[in-house]
């Protein structure tokens, strides 16, 4: 239990090691930097904590069961099913958080002290993160599958590979693009794990769905960019309809807006043949 527990208690002191190292730059960087870094990974917590965190707690128990019974194309079918459910999530979250940061933030935070600069600010922030949401909810389900074949050493080694990065692309994007640097930086470490954790998988674990999760990614992405335009443009058309800035109006315009986008993204992966789609209606 030791041997396997001391890796994965060390990947997590990686994670907060990276948090401290993006704190102190903040610091350097000036007031108001590490504030927006807080609002901004907040925001990008909420979807890679409700989802991908659960998916991968609920995965590891079945994979470890797979692998320990030897079912390997099982336990590929595991894991593809996995990939693919929280692409299907996270994606289109991480569009929608792309072309909304800025109505959101001011819907949730702008009032007193918190400006139109500090709603500026900590949407470039969310950008940055939101850009590697992908690759952060891929690792949580990658890592519970090589936590389920006991191998807790190669998480390790990417985590550590993954600061070392960090820390590197933060000393240089931070010059010209301040704390939004920082969370790029983070973004970039992430994106360099999740491959890192792809490529190692068929040699320390097991078979690696490369194409059918691939081919889904592609769907749900060209999908989600639809999703989008459609969601952008509903907010720019409820601005005209309904106007104002008052707490009950952005709420019509934001709420309104996601509405409508997430029923153009069903009807997007219906019509892109999206199997992840089928699968969810399937399960309802």
């Amino acid at each position: 239990v030791w041997k396997l527990l001391l890796p994965v208690v060390l990947s997590f002191a990686v994670v907060q090691i990276n948090i401290s190292v993006d704190m102190t730059l903040g610091m350097m960087i000036g007031p108001g930097a590490n504030s927006s870094l807080w609002y901004g990974n907040r925001l990008m917590q909420f979807p890679l904590g409700v989802f991908a965190l659960a998916m991968g707690t609920a995965l590891l128990p079945m994979l470890a069961q797979q692998i320990a019974r030897g079912e390997k194309e099982q336990s590929r079918k595991t894991l593809s099913f996995a990939l693919r459910s929280i692409f299907f999530i996270i994606i289109p979250s991480s569009v929608g958080l792309i072309v909304m940061r800025e109505p959101i933030i001011r819907m949730l935070f702008e009032r007193g002290e918190f400006d139109a600069l500090s709603t500026a600010r900590s949407a470039a922030v969310l950008l940055g993160y939101t850009l590697g949401l992908f690759a952060f909810a891929g690792q949580k389900i990658m890592n519970s599958g090589y936590y389920a074949a006991h191998d807790s050493k190669t998480p390790m080694r990417t985590s550590v590979i993954s600061l070392i990065s960090n820390i590197v692309f933060s000393v240089i994007l931070m010059v010209p693009l301040k704390e939004a640097g920082l969370a790029l930086a983070t973004s970039l470490s992430g994106i360099i794990q999740f491959g890192q954790l792809v490529y190692y998988y068929p040699r320390k674990v097991g078979e690696f769905p490369f194409r059918e999760v691939s081919l889904s990614f592609l769907r749900i992405f060209l999908a989600s960019i639809a999703m989008g335009a459609v969601c952008y443009g509903c907010w720019e058309l409820l601005n005209v309809l309904v106007p104002g800035e008052s707490t009950k109006t952005q709420l019509i315009q934001v709420l309104g807006s996601i509405s409508i986008a997430t029923a153009a993204y069903l009807g997007l992966c219906f019509a892109c043949r999206v199997p992840e789609v089928r699968e969810a209606f399937a399960w309802f």
